[in-house]
């Protein structure tokens, strides 16, 4: 099965990631990393301070901090950002 998804996979998707390859090929990976985790941080504060909570908790069953959803996006979200510190 591996063998069949590289034979029929290897073709288009090397020559899509290959420019983006070379691209990065001169980029110290400290800041892939720093860009991943900057971007689910960015991620995370946009949800709390920019989204209205109306907007994100339309359908909230009750009020408080255990049904707001962007609560849940940052918990959700953190575990992400600290494997790609602790991994650095």
């Amino acid at each position: 099965m591996s063998e069949w998804i590289n034979q029929t996979f290897s073709g288009p998707l090397t020559a899509f990631f290959r420019p983006i390859n070379n691209l990065f090929v001169g980029v110290d990976p400290f800041w892939w990393i720093a860009s991943a985790a900057g971007l689910f941080t960015l991620t995370m504060l946009w949800v709390c301070f920019v989204l209205k909570k109306e907007y994100v908790n339309v359908d909230q069953p009750k009020p408080g901090l255990l049904y707001d959803l962007r609560v849940w996006t940052v918990l959700s979200m953190l575990p992400h950002v600290l494997i790609y510190i602790f991994f650095n």
